[in-house]
């Protein structure tokens, strides 16, 4: 749930509608506003509003990441570091 709240969060979708930053791709059939960047990396942001295919993805991603961390991670530190 916590996933799919952070893909429809407000403040989230309300970025791509300010200021564009610089052009990814210019001139070619992928040209694409970007709004934001993080570390100098441009992010392109879109709505997932009415989209459960990226949380079904994300979701299945953290559970791998997940399982991996509990075999790695030693279980006195287990309870803070594995989420």
């Amino acid at each position: 749930m916590a996933i799919g709240a952070s893909l429809v969060y407000p403040a989230l979708s309300g970025i791509s509608s300010g200021e564009v930053l610089y052009t990814l791709f210019a001139g070619t059939l992928f040209e694409s506003p970007v709004y934001i960047t993080f570390m100098g990396v441009p992010f392109i942001l879109m709505s997932y509003s009415s989209s459960v295919i990226p949380v079904i993805f994300a979701t299945y991603f953290a559970g791998k990441v997940e399982r991996w961390l509990k075999k790695v991670i030693p279980d006195v530190v287990k309870l803070f570091l594995v989420p």
